[in-house]
């Protein structure tokens, strides 16, 4: 959901809990095909904490955020 200037994050459109957010005002976009190939995700969005703790963790992705696309 999008009420600006965040993108609240649900699990699925029943959720009633919010799961996360995205500030919109200070989210960057970054393209990286070696991320990307890392991940393996399409479409997903990570946290600076996220990037931060999987060169810390050995490569766990626990701020990844796959999000469908139709």
């Amino acid at each position: 959901v999008v009420r600006r200037p965040y993108v609240f994050i649900f699990r699925d459109e029943r959720d009633s809990v919010e799961r996360g957010l995205i500030n919109l005002a200070t989210a960057q976009i970054e393209y990286s095909e070696d991320q990307q190939a890392m991940v393996r995700v399409p479409n997903s969005f990570r946290s600076k904490l996220g990037r931060r703790s999987c060169h810390t963790s050995g490569g766990s992705h626990p701020n990844t955020l796959s999000v469908p696309t139709k």
